[in-house]
């Protein structure tokens, strides 16, 4: 499946799981997912247990970041995360 994102002409590869995470988050955007509901959602993907969550989140935010996608905020709020579009 493609998991690219084009924003400004400019093309974002994301990872699988950096995408199912982002849509996750973009599906409630405005409302915290439980950091559970993400590990599980790694779990299941077949990812080690060792990876985390905020190192998916880490990787996601840096993309986004580097391709200047400013109107896609990802917060840490307590117990989870949040998106908040500008």
């Amino acid at each position: 499946s493609n998991r690219t994102l084009i924003s400004k002409g400019q093309r974002i590869l994301l990872g699988r799981l950096e995408m199912k995470i982002l849509l996750l988050l973009c599906v409630k955007a405005g409302r915290v997912v439980a950091l559970d509901k993400i590990q599980l959602l790694i779990e299941n993907e077949g990812a080690r247990f060792s990876t985390r969550v905020f190192h998916h989140v880490s990787c996601l935010r840096r993309k986004l970041e580097a391709a200047g996608i400013t109107s896609l905020q990802i917060n840490f709020v307590k117990d989870g995360y949040r998106v908040d579009l500008a």
